[in-house]
């Protein structure tokens, strides 16, 4: 028996997304729905079967085949990728980890914000909020497999100026309770080539409510946005043990966000600001100056509106140009219907 000689890279491989058809957990298999994914690498997913392999009574002293149990029914299944931003990508992501759909290319979650749970046999409706379809290309035959009933759960974009001229990537994970299959597909998208640039986002401002300090306007070296959208598999139904209801966002929908500021004597007041208890932070950032705690009525590409958040860590960078490293988490204010973040793309 000669070994084969077949041998694959890592970049033969795809991932497309669209949202479920018709009803949650419904696989897509409308081709031109689908979205191709700019990612730097990719891999399949982690099945995370149910596996027992402890030691039964009267077995001796090694354990027998026939006590072991692996199950794959009513686990949840997670896939996580990292590439490129591009428009495709948040327009698809963003609204499902924030179960929101857009209006207009902008999200905007209250104070009060609580996303809708998710059943089983759900209609889809438009706008990416509710359940979503992956498919993993392999090129060999017969590989590739297919998720549905898909959600997003964990999404960042970050920047870097020192990095492709700003130009922002993606992480993201993705879970699903139900049950893979393995099928081959015909795709036929390409890849968006409409990508975001931290450099084109020259609109920035860091204000206190409780006007400690002035204004800022910072020059920012990095930016990093990230949102935890936790979920939950509900329930067992049919063969496969496919979920009832997909909880979302339990106990929280965490949102966070990551700054590398230039020190100057307008940002040095931020880390005397992480000590105080007092802390309203609001951060704005997009192509078009902020409007009446709105994006400019001309903003037209990436934009990010906080309106309150608490510093979590403000640390000295003592590099060739000094700088400070800042984290902070958002928050929601004292009046429900009020807008506690926006994000337009």
């Amino acid at each position: 028996m000669s070994v084969n000689s077949s041998v694959y890279s890592g970049k033969e491989f795809a991932l497309y997304i669209a949202p479920d058809e018709t009803t949650v957990g419904t696989f897509n298999t409308t081709a031109g729905d689908y979205k191709k994914l700019d990612l730097d690498s990719m891999a399949f997913p982690n099945f995370n079967p149910t596996q027992e392999f402890e030691m039964r009574t009267g077995t001796g002293r090694i354990a027998s085949q026939d006590s072991m149990f692996t199950t794959d029914k009513g686990v949840v299944r997670e896939a996580t990728m990292t590439g490129r931003l591009t428009d495709d990508v948040i327009a698809i992501l963003l609204p499902n980890v924030l179960g929101k759909a857009a209006t207009a290319s902008e999200i905007a979650i209250p104070n009060n914000h609580s996303p809708e749970t998710i059943a089983d046999g759900d209609t889809i409706v438009a706008g990416n909020a509710q359940t979503l379809s992956l498919y993993f290309y392999s090129p060999i035959a017969d590989e590739g497999i297919k998720m549905s009933g898909c959600v997003c759960t964990s999404f960042e974009i970050s920047a870097d100026m020192g990095s492709a001229s700003g130009r922002f990537t993606f992480t993201a994970t993705v879970q699903t309770g139900y049950m893979p299959v393995k099928e081959d597909l015909t795709m036929t998208s390409s890849t968006s080539t409409t990508k975001y640039y931290l450099s084109d986002m020259v609109e920035k401002t860091i204000t206190d409510s409780t006007e400690d300090w002035d204004e800022i306007e910072p020059l920012i070296k990095t930016l990093a946005f990230k949102v935890n959208g936790s979920a939950q598999m509900l329930g067992m139904q049919g063969t496969n043990g496919d979920p009832e209801v997909i909880a979302r966002q339990v106990p929280e929908l965490e949102v966070t966000y990551d700054l590398g500021l230039k020190y100057d004597d307008s940002t040095a007041p931020l880390i005397e600001e992480y000590r105080k208890t007092d802390q309203n932070i609001a951060f704005y950032i997009s192509d078009d100056a902020e409007d009446d705690d709105e994006f400019g009525s001309s903003a037209s590409g990436l934009g990010i509106d906080i309106n309150q958040s608490v510093i979590t860590a403000a640390d000295f960078d003592g590099g060739d140009i000094a700088g400070i490293n800042l984290s902070a988490k958002v928050t929601a204010g004292s009046t429900p219907g009020d807008e506690a973040f926006a994000i337009r793309f």
